[in-house]
């Protein structure tokens, strides 16, 4: 013989809902009122905690819904949530009971924070490998321009190496920089033949006195720097 309590029973429940984003979640608040109105089908059930299974149910439906939808979507993540529910199997009909439901889902303030601020440590990174690409891509490009530079002073002569530099004056500093003993001596004996060609050779005559200033005071100064290291 079972007694059956055949009156209203309130449940009033906080549950965690999973996000799209693995870290984080959504908190959700549920509300339901259950009666028993099929006794004969409740004691088949075998159910004893009546709460504990609707809220398995519930979230058995939710947990899929709410999975796909991120953090930041916790209005989306109710609608979805409580159009699923309405399609589904009606809680707790196996069980012989007739089961209203409300279901809020809150985006869990802490969990905003973090994933804010897992955004911005990811664009952090990604900043940072871009400036690491760029700061490689400009080095490399140094490297060849030293090369050629090297080439043309060891191969070519003063020259064609000054011809170059008057072309590129904003390469001059990097040039001065890298040469070698040997190759500051050879433009350091050839100094007078540079200024002159700085001043009238019609290759260069683009250029405009004050780069071409500028220009020989930068192999002047980058060849006395030279001797006071030396």
């Amino acid at each position: 013989m079972y007694e059956i309590d055949l009156g209203i029973h309130l449940i009033q429940e906080r549950i965690t809902l999973p996000s799209a984003d693995d870290a984080f979640h959504f908190d959700g608040f549920v509300e339901m009122a259950w009666q028993v109105i099929d006794p004969v089908r409740y004691v088949t059930s075998g159910i004893r905690d009546v709460p504990q299974q609707l809220l398995s149910e519930l979230q058995h439906v939710a947990r899929p819904i709410t999975r796909r939808i991120p953090i930041e979507g916790g209005g989306d993540a109710e609608i979805e949530l409580q159009r699923a529910m309405s399609t589904s199997d009606p809680l707790g009909e196996n069980a012989g009971l007739r089961v209203s439901w409300n279901v809020k889902v809150i985006q869990e303030e802490r969990s905003l924070q973090l994933s804010e601020m897992a955004k911005e440590s990811i664009s952090q990174f990604e900043r940072g490998m871009l400036r690491e690409k760029q700061q490689a891509d400009d080095r490399h490009i140094e490297i060849q321009k030293v090369a050629f530079y090297q080439y043309q002073l060891d191969n070519r002569g003063v020259i064609p190496w000054v011809h170059h530099l008057a072309q590129h004056p904003e390469d001059s500093q990097l040039i001065m920089d890298t040469l070698r003993q040997d190759q500051r001596e050879i433009v350091r004996r050839k100094l007078s033949q540079i200024a002159k060609v700085l001043v009238a050779d019609s290759v260069i005559s683009e250029m405009n006195d004050e780069n071409r200033q500028i220009l020989l005071r930068t192999i002047q100064e980058g060849l006395n720097q030279s001797s006071v290291g030396h």
